[in-house]
């Protein structure tokens, strides 16, 4: 029979104790109170891809129309909309297509895209 050391003996007896009891907090907030709200539009942006080499225009991505908005509860909602979205080719020069990507519609009808995320909705 040998003796244990100090050090493996401690940790033995820790090793033995049941866990400390996890607390929730208590919140004094009820369920449905929304804790932030957040609204975001833009009319119109564009972002431009250039070339780190030669410091020219590749790419012209334009989008108009972008809302956002969140709420943040007991968990996170959040939805929104985009009008327009196109890609501008700059990098080939007198182009007969200069829009990679582009709307084949009028830009007054239905938002291109419509989002909406929840991530644990109220009254789930």
């Amino acid at each position: 029979l040998s003796e244990l050391t100090p050090e493996i003996r401690d940790a033995f007896y820790q090793s033995l104790k049941p866990p400390e009891p996890r607390v929730e907090p208590v919140s004094l907030v009820p369920d449905g109170y929304n804790k932030m709200k957040f609204n975001l539009s833009i009319t119109k942006a564009s972002i431009t891809l250039v070339s780190a080499v030669q410091g020219t225009p590749i790419l012209k991505s334009e989008f108009s129309g972008l809302k956002i908005s969140s709420k943040i509860h007991s968990g996170i909602s959040v939805w929104g909309s985009l009008q327009s979205f196109r890609v501008k080719d700059k990098f080939t020069p007198n182009t007969h297509f200069p829009y990679m990507i582009a709307p084949t519609r009028s830009s007054d009808e239905q938002p291109l895209v419509k989002f909406t995320f929840d991530l644990n909705p109220p009254n789930s």
